[in-house]
């Protein structure tokens, strides 16, 4: 019999691709939060595995960040408890952006998602559930929003405009969509407590913006000093330890010969 796994943010990027990936192996639990109704969708069908994929947006204001990152799990946990005991398995997908509070950070995303890990981490601690967090750097590919990073950029200098870049110094850890979901399915079977989806590539954006601009060969990158990115001022962080089993398919050379392909 196959596990019933429930995807929460299953609308998302992230989410909609994990659902695609893991249907093929897992029974997966329709649930969308328009749609249906949470605690009959858990007591119909307990889920054997929760992929906590909701989140809000990263510059969401106290209220958004709140009901998103915190209320709503919350309330998922208050069902899974009740109709599932102690039998089923929480993942958490956790941002870098968590790993650079001590470092400063302080937005209501990357707050609020730490809050909403360190409650797991206590009520695993008292053996309500089984958890593992799982670290992603920042997710790229095809079907994200076209204002990110990395499509933004692609796009102004695909058209032969200038893609302009704040001063460009932050440290813009990378990973592919589909190597994504490939590490979030086998933090499914692993039993680390905290380990991580590592980047491909992890350097300053304005050297990925030049990147891009050198294989483009069509727009210009523009710097704007008087842009000041909130994470400029933050060094590399050190992802935990990779999840067992699990390795990139993807290349950061793979990306850059994707784009040759593009513009050949």
């Amino acid at each position: 019999m196959k596990l019933k796994v429930l995807v929460l943010g299953s609308n998302g990027f992230i989410g909609s691709y994990l659902i695609s990936r893991l249907s093929q192996i897992y029974e997966i639990i329709d649930f969308q939060r328009e749609r249906h109704d949470l605690e009959e969708i858990i007591s119909n069908k307990p889920p054997d595995i929760v992929i906590n994929c909701s989140a809000s947006k990263v510059d969401a204001t106290s209220i958004e960040s709140f009901e998103a990152n915190i209320e709503f799990q919350l309330k998922c946990l208050k069902f899974l408890l009740k109709y599932c005991r102690n039998s089923f398995k929480w993942i958490q997908v956790g941002s870098y952006f968590e790993m650079q509070i001590p470092l400063g950070r302080v937005d209501n995303y990357s707050l609020d998602k730490q809050m909403c890990r360190n409650m797991l981490h206590k009520l695993e601690v008292d053996g309500l559930f089984k958890l593992t967090t799982i670290f992603l750097p920042h997710i790229f590919g095809k079907g994200e929003d076209v204002n990110r990073i990395i499509p933004s950029l692609i796009e102004n200098l695909q058209k032969g405009q200038v893609a302009e870049i704040s001063q460009g110094e932050q440290f813009l850890p990378i990973l592919g969509i589909e190597d994504c979901c490939s590490a979030i399915a086998a933090s499914i079977l692993t039993d680390q407590l905290i380990c991580s989806a590592s980047p491909i590539w992890y350097d300053s954006v304005k050297n990925l913006a030049f990147i891009l601009e050198k294989e483009i060969s069509k727009g210009t990158v523009r710097v704007n000093t008087e842009r000041i990115s909130i994470d400029n001022s933050f060094p590399k962080i050190k992802f935990p330890s990779r999840v067992k089993n699990w390795m990139p398919q993807m290349t950061f050379d793979d990306f850059i010969a994707q784009l040759s392909v593009h513009n050949a």
